[in-house]
Parts: C-alpha cells; structure tokens; sequence
C-alpha cells in the first residue's frame, strides 16, 4: 500500500492503480479486513485522479465501512 501511494503521489495511476488492486487481492485472500479498507483507500484515489468520481466514492465508502469494522465502530 505504502509503495502504491507513493506512485500515486507521482502520477503513475495505473501502476498505483495495480499495486493497490494486486493488494485487496491479498487482503481477502488473508481475511484481512484492516488492509483491504487501505486498498480500497488507495483504490479510492487512484479512481479520484484519474476521473472515475463514481468508482472513487464507491472505494471510498467501502474502505470507511472496513475500516469502522477494524475499529469496531459499527
């Protein structure tokens, strides 16, 4: 994730874009509910800059909903 967002910072969305979809793979794989709210998170920006404001919004909510599940907020 880390290496995801610091491509996306550079403006390699869609190396970012696969960094961060290659790790949501390995974040349900692992049952790993924290690291797929920060894929999603990535993913969320990856689609923000790129254009998809409707693909951000939908990243978006689901790492919120993720991540209030890690924090055990629901």
């Amino acid at each position: 994730h880390a290496i995801g967002s610091v491509m996306l910072g550079q403006g390699l969305l869609v190396e970012a874009r696969t960094r961060a979809e290659n790790a949501l793979r390995l974040a349900q794989a692992a049952n790993d509910t924290e690291a797929a709210g920060n894929a999603h998170n990535l993913l969320g920006g990856c689609h923000y800059w790129a254009g998809q404001l409707h693909e951000s919004v939908a990243s978006a909510l689901r790492a919120l909903a993720l991540i209030a599940v890690t924090a055990g907020t629901t």
